[in-house]
C-alpha cells in the first residue's frame, strides 16, 4: 500500500454517477509524448508511430498484449487467454525492417476474421514511401467467450515524468450505465477495474438484480452480505484499544505542522513528554503484549516510558519518509517495548555453515547427506527417467503456480483414474532447465504456421505448457520481475510471514518456506508445515537448539530420517517449546513429507553438493555475477524461492526500513538464513538502472516491509563479499499427485487488470540512464555501512545502530488517461509523488472528491483508516462505510 502526497483529477465531457465536472478546476496538461497513435478507420485496430528507441505497449482488451522495444526492433506478443504464452515476432524469421538511430517506425495492429495482423515498418524521416515493404505477421485467435472491447496504447516520457494511457473503444456490449462506471474507474487510474466496478455498485446500493451485476464475479455475488459488514467487526476489544493508542501516539510524537493536513517529520524531545503521554506509552505496550501472539514480550523485561520513547523515536527516524499507513504497522513491532532493545535480535540469528566435504565434516548431519551410494544413484536415475518419459494426459494441464488445492503428497490416490476431469502432476529434475535447455526449448524451437503463414496462438500456448509445466512467463513472475505474493489467487500468496521468536531457528524457517514454495509450484497446494517438529526432532541437546545455529542440511537430515513432517496445526510453534522431545505421531496427523526423495546433483560446478541440497557461494561468481543472477532467477521461477545466507550482525536491527532498496556489502561469515522470493528493477539516486532481490525474513510481519526487504543485486563496488553470501536450493522428488482440473478464470475476464509492475516497467524501459550500470563507488550513499572490506575493523558499531538509507530514486509521475469513444475524448489525471505507488493494487492517491477543497481531507481519512480496511474484500467500500459523509469517493483506491 503506497500513499504519497499528490492530487488526482478526473475530467469528463459526460459526467457519470460517480464523476463530476466540478471535481477539480485543474486541467490535464498536454505534455509531448514521443509516440503517436490513432484508431484505424476501416478495421478494429490502431496505428502507432514514433522515433526508434521508444518502448510502448498495445493492449487488445482483454486478451492480447503487445510489447515493442523499438531500440532493438523487438516485438513480443502475449496471449492472456492461454497462460500468458509469449511469442517473439522473429520466431518466424528475422525482421527486415530494423530500427537505427535517426529512424522512425510504424506498427499497425488490427483484427480480421479472428486473425491478428501485425505490420512493422522502419524508415528515415520524410522517406516512408521510399522504404522497403513492411514485415507482416499473422496469428490466429481462438473463439473466446469475451469479445475485444477496446484497444489501449501505453507510452511514457521519462524525461517529462509522464505515463500516458489511451483507451480506444471499439465495441460496447454492456449497458451505458455499466460502461460509464467502468470508464470512470479507468479515468481515475484504477488498475483493477473489476474491483472498482464492484465497489461502485455497493456504494450506490444497487440491488443484485441490477443489470450491471452481470459483469461482476460470482464470488462477489455470493459474498454480498458479508462484504457489507465492516472488516473490523471481527476485532477483539484489545485490538480496538491498540489501534486507538497507536493513533494517539503518532499524533503526539511529532511536532505540530504549520499547514492543515500536513504531517510534520520533527519529533518531540524527551523533555517534552508530559505525564499523560508517558502513561499512553506504557498503556500502549501493555496492549501490545496482550495482542502479540509471538510471546516476545513474555521473555523480555518491558521498558519504562523513557526506554519506549527512545526505541520508538529510533524506529521513526529510520522511517522518516514513510506515511501514516506504514507507521501504524511499524508500531506493532514488539521490540519497541523492550527495555534493552538490542537484545531483541541476539537469538534471532542461528546459522552455522556446513562442511564442504565428508572428510571435513564436524557434524553427523553433514556426513549423513554426503553419503550417497550406488543404490541411491540407480534409484534416482530410474525415477528421473520415468518422470521425463511420462506424458501429460491432456493439453489443459494447469500450471502449478496457480494451483491451490487441498491434497498432501500422501499417496492415497493411486486408484484414481484419469477420466478427463483430473490431471497428474509429476516432479521433474533440475536438468530439465539446466544448461539453458529450458531457454532452448521455449524460445529457439521453430513455430509451425499454416500454408497462409498464420500461427495458431492456442496451439502455441499448449506446446509451451507441455514443454515446461513449471516455467511460465506469468505477469507475476517473469525474467524481469517476480513477486508471486502479489497474486492473491495463487498458492504461494497464502504462505504467511513467520515469527521465529527469541530462538535461533532461522535455518528451519528458511528451509520450510523453500519446501512450501516448491510444493506450491508442483501443484500440491499450501499447507503450513510444523517448524517445532523439526526443532524437537533434532539430535542436538535441547538447551542448544535455540542458542546454537545450524543449516538446511540438518533440516533435510531430520525429515529424511523421520519420513514425516506434520502440519503447523498438528504441532504448533512456540519458541519456548523448542527444547521438548520429538513427539509421537498420532494417526490423525497429516504427513506433508510423504514419499519425498532427496535427489543428488549430477552436475560438476564450484558448489557444495549434497544429497537433496545444492549451494553456491557468490565469491565464486565475483567475476561473473550475471551468471549467478540468472541462475537464482531461474530457481525462483522454478521453485518459488531459494534459501540464502546473509550477515545481519551490526547491519540489520529491529528498526530496519524494508520499504526502499538497500545497497549493502556482505561478510565472509554469514550468521542468518532467509529467502529470496522475488526480484525486480529500480532506478537509483545516481540515475542508474539497477536490479534488486526481494528477501523474506522470519522476524514477523511487522518487521521490515511486511516481513520483507529489498537489496541491490550487486551492492557497492568496494565490497569484498556480496550481501548474499550463499544461495541454497533443494533437489527433491515429491512424487506424483492427483489434482482436480480447474476452469481457467482468465477466459471469463471482462475488465482491465494488470500486474503490479506494469506501469513501473513501462517507465523503466523508456528511461535513459544517466550513467551505465556498474558497481557503485564507495562514497555513493550516505551511511552505507560496509562489511567485508580489506580494512575492516574487529570493532563494529553497537547492535543495529547503523542507519541504512534507501538508494532508490524517488520519481514523481503524472499518469494521463484518455478515453476515446465516438470521436469524443474524456481525460483523467493522477499524480504520484513516487512511481512505486503504481506497483500497489491500492493507493490513497486515487481518492476523489466532488469538492476540490475536500480532497486533502479525503486522502488523510483514507491514510488514517487504511489498516482497518486493507483486508476487506472491497477496501474502497469499507472506507466509504467508515466515512459516512458524501464528499469522498474511495472506490478508485
Amino acid at each position: 500500500m503506497s500513499t504519497e502526497q499528490h492530487s488526482s483529477v478526473s475530467q469528463s465531457s459526460l459526467p457519470t454517477e460517480s464523476s463530476s465536472e466540478t471535481l477539480n478546476k485543474a486541467t490535464v496538461p498536454e505534455i509531448p509524448i514521443q509516440i503517436n497513435s490513432g484508431l484505424l478507420k476501416n478495421y478494429n485496430g490502431v496505428k502507432v508511430t514514433g522515433s526508434c528507441g521508444s518502448y510502448f505497449r498495445v493492449y487488445l482488451v482483454p486478451h492480447i498484449l503487445i510489447y515493442a522495444l523499438t531500440k532493438y526492433s523487438v516485438i513480443q506478443l502475449e496471449s492472456l487467454f492461454n497462460d500468458n504464452a509469449r511469442i517473439d515476432v522473429e520466431h518466424k524469421g528475422e525482421l527486415q525492417n530494423k530500427c537505427s538511430e535517426g529512424y522512425h517506425f510504424k506498427l499497425v495492429v488490427y483484427i480480421t476474421h479472428n486473425v491478428l495482423n501485425l505490420k512493422w515498418k522502419t524508415y528515415k524521416p520524410n522517406e516512408e514511401s521510399k522504404s522497403e515493404d513492411s514485415d507482416v505477421r499473422k496469428y490466429r485467435i481462438p473463439k473466446l467467450e469475451r469479445p475485444f472491447t477496446s484497444i489501449q496504447v501505453y507510452t511514457a516520457n521519462s524525461k517529462a515524468g509522464v505515463i500516458e494511457t489511451k483507451n480506444y473503444n471499439i465495441r460496447t456490449d454492456i449497458p451505458d450505465t455499466c460502461d460509464a462506471i467502468a470508464t470512470d474507474c479507468f479515468l481515475n487510474g484504477n488498475v483493477n477495474i473489476e474491483k472498482c466496478f464492484q465497489c461502485t455498485l455497493l456504494v450506490q446500493k444497487k440491488d443484485k438484480s441490477h443489470e450491471c451485476f452481470k459483469y461482476v464475479s460470482s464470488e462477489m455475488k455470493k459474498k454480498m452480505n458479508e462484504i457489507k459488514v465492516k472488516a473490523q467487526d471481527d476485532f477483539n476489544p484489545n485490538e480496538y484499544k491498540l489501534i486507538e493508542s497507536i493513533d494517539n501516539i503518532l499524533s503526539k510524537i511529532y511536532k505540530k505542522a504549520n499547514k492543515p493536513f500536513e504531517i510534520s517529520k520533527d519529533l518531540i524531545n524527551l523533555e517534552d513528554l508530559d505525564y499523560q503521554f508517558k502513561n499512553e506509552l506504557l498503556e500502549y505496550c501493555k496492549l501490545l503484549k496482550k495482542v502479540d501472539t509471538s510471546g516476545t514480550l513474555e521473555e523480555y523485561e518491558l521498558g519504562n516510558a523513557e526506554d519506549i520513547y527512545n526505541n520508538l523515536t529510533r524506529l521513526l527516524k529510520s522511517h522518516s519518509d514513510e506515511n501514516i499507513v506504514t507507521l501504524q504497522g511499524k508500531l506493532r513491532n514488539t521490540a519497541i517495548c523492550i527495555k534493552n532493545v538490542d537484545e531483541w535480535i541476539l537469538n534471532k540469528r542461528g546459522l552455522t555453515l556446513p562442511s564442504e566435504s565428508p572428510s571435513e565434516s564436524s557434524s553427523k548431519s553433514d556426513s549423513y547427506l554426503n553419503t550417497f551410494n550406488d543404490k541411491d544413484k540407480n534409484e534416482d536415475k530410474d525415477d528421473m527417467s520415468k518422470n521425463s518419459k511420462e506424458e501429460f494426459k491432456n493439453d489443459d494441464k494447469e500450471n502449478s503456480d496457480d494451483q491451490n488445492n487441498n491434497d498432501s503428497n500422501k499417496k492415497d490416490d493411486e486408484n484414481n483414474i484419469n477420466n478427463g476431469d483430473t490431471n497428474y502432476v509429476y516432479d521433474f529434475d533440475d536438468d530439465d532447465y539446466d544448461n539453458n535447455s529450458y531457454e532452448k526449448d521455449m524460445y529457439e524451437s521453430p513455430i509451425k504456421e499454416n500454408k497462409n503463414g498464420v500461427i495458431d496462438l492456442e496451439k502455441y500456448g499448449n506446446q509451451i505448457k507441455l514443454k515446461s509445466p513449471y516455467f511460465k512467463n506469468s505477469k507475476y513472475c517473469n525474467y524481469e520481475y517476480c513477486n508471486r505474493w502479489r497474486d492473491k489467487t495463487s498458492c504461494i500468496s497464502q504462505i504467511e510471514v513467520e515469527e521465529q521468536g527469541n530462538c535461533g531457528l532461522c535455518w528451519i524457517f528458511a528451509s520450510k518456506l523453500h519446501f512450501e514454495t516448491i510444493r506450491c509450484m508442483r501443484g500440491y497446494g499450501h499447507f503450513r508445515s510444523s517448524a517445532l517438529y523439526v526443532a524437537n526432532c533434532s539430535k542436538r541437546k535441547p538447551i542448544d537448539r535455540c542458542e546454537e545455529g545450524s543449516n538446511p542440511l540438518e533440516f533435510l537430515r531430520i525429515l529424511d530420517e523421520k519420513k514425516f513432517l506434520p502440519l503447523e496445526s498438528n504441532y504448533p510453534y512456540s519458541y519456548t517449546s523448542a527444547g521438548n522431545s520429538c513427539p509421537k505421531l498420532p494417526n490423525s496427523w497429516t504427513n506433508l513429507w510423504g514419499d519425498t526423495k532427496l535427489l543428488f546433483n549430477k552436475k560438476v560446478h564450484r558448489y557444495i553438493g549434497n544429497k537433496g541440497f545444492i549451494s553456491h557461494e557468490t565469491s565464486y561468481f565475483k567475476n561473473n555475477m550475471d551468471l549467478f543472477i540468472d541462475m537464482v532467477k531461474r530457481e525462483v521461477q522454478n521453485k518459488g524461492s531459494v534459501i540464502i545466507y546473509i550477515k545481519t550482525q551490526d547491519v540489520i536491527g529491529y528498526d530496519f526500513n524494508g520499504k526502499g532498496v538497500h545497497s549493502m556489502c556482505g561478510d565472509r561469515t554469514p550468521d542468518h538464513a532467509a529467502n529470496i522470493i522475488g526480484y525486480g528493477n529500480y532506478i537509483n539516486k545516481k540515475g542508474e538502472k539497477r536490479s534488486y532481490w526481494l528477501i523474506r525474513n522470519s522476524w514477523s510481519y511487522y518487521w521490515g516491509d511486511e516481513g520483507n526487504f529489498r537489496v541491490d543485486m550487486l551492492g557497492p563496488k568496494n565490497c569484498l563479499y556480496n550481501f548474499i553470501h550463499t544461495v541454497v536450493f533443494f533437489k527433491l522428488d515429491l512424487g506424483t499427485i492427483h489434482v482436480p482440473k480447474k476452469k481457467s478464470w482468465k477466459k471469463n475476464v471482462y475488465f482491465l487488470r494488470h500486474n503490479p509492475d506494469f506501469m513501473y516497467s513501462l517507465y523503466y524501459n523508456n528511461y535513459e540512464p544517466e550513467t551505465s550500470q556498474d558497481f557503485e563507488s564507495e562514497n555513493d550513499y550516505d551511511n552505507a555501512f560496509v562489511h567485508g572490506q580489506s580494512n575492516e575493523s574487529d570493532e563494529t558499531n553497537k547492535e543495529g545502530k547503523n542507519v541504512h538509507n534507501s538508494v532508490e530514486k524517488k520519481i514523481q509521475i503524472l499518469h494521463i488517461l484518455k478515453h476515446i469513444k465516438d470521436s469524443q475524448i474524456k481525460r483523467g489525471l493522477v499524480k504520484y509523488d513516487n512511481i512505486n505507488e503504481t506497483k500497489d493494487e491500492h493507493t490513497c492517491s486515487r481518492v476523489n472528491s466532488q469538492d476540490a477543497e475536500k480532497y486533502e481531507e479525503c486522502k488523510k481519512f483514507c491514510l488514517t483508516k487504511w489498516n482497518e480496511c486493507k483486508d476487506h474484500y472491497s477496501p474502497g467500500y469499507c472506507l466509504t462505510d467508515l466515512y459516512k459523509g458524501e464528499d469522498c469517493n474511495f472506490c478508485y483506491v
